[in-house]
């Protein structure tokens, strides 16, 4: 059993190290294959249609902005600043609302333009649990869709059923809670002015 365990935590570990290096060996595809493959872990995964949010160009925009100033969409972000760039995204870190407090985590961030994917790694927080997400714009014929994927380093197993759905309540709320915070950002015509501060756009 605990062998069990410990491989499939090594798993888990061996993501978030290859998170760690400046120079990723592996494609985000690569990456995003092998988040999908922690089925031994707590997953959270959602698909949303963008048809009464906001065009996908748009709505990717969105994403990324929401990479370095998380706290303006997401409930339980206090804080979001980029510290350093690195190849293909940043590292960030931010201050979170926990169970007992606030948390602090520093996270690498991966975002793939040609696919309309964002990755995130917690890599070091002082929290209870490490998290590996995806964040992505998935079209398919005439219609697209905002796909997610949560991870967090927690057996999914008897033992952790009580609180497993405890999160995906608290996951649950914080989409929607993104969503409309999302809608309010678009009524308020703030998403092409951010993007060019963020992004050192000079044109549309």
């Amino acid at each position: 059993m605990n062998s069990s365990m410990n491989l499939n935590k090594n798993s888990f570990e061996k993501l978030v190290d290859i998170a760690r290096a400046r120079d990723i060996k592996v494609t985000v595809s690569d990456l995003i294959k092998r988040i999908k493959q922690l089925h031994n872990f707590y997953t959270f995964s959602f698909k949303i249609s963008l048809k009464d949010i906001a065009q996908p160009d748009v709505f990717w925009k969105i994403l990324k902005i929401k990479s370095k100033k998380a706290e303006l969409f997401a409930p339980n972000i206090v804080e979001c600043r980029v510290t350093e760039t690195a190849p293909q995204g940043f590292i960030r870190e931010i201050i979170m609302k926990g169970a007992h407090g606030l948390e602090h985590a520093r996270e690498r961030v991966i975002i793939d333009d040609v696919h309309k994917n964002v990755l995130f790694f917690i890599i070091q927080t002082d929290g209870k649990n490490k998290l590996i997400g995806i964040n992505s714009v998935e079209s398919k014929e005439e219609e697209s869709f905002f796909v997610g994927t949560y991870v967090l380093d927690i057996e999914n197993n008897a033992e952790n059923t009580e609180i497993m759905s405890q999160i995906d309540k608290a996951f649950s709320r914080n989409i929607e809670i993104n969503i409309q915070n999302i809608k309010n950002f678009i009524d308020k015509d703030l998403v092409n002015k951010t993007y060019k501060e963020l992004f050192f756009e000079t044109h549309d």
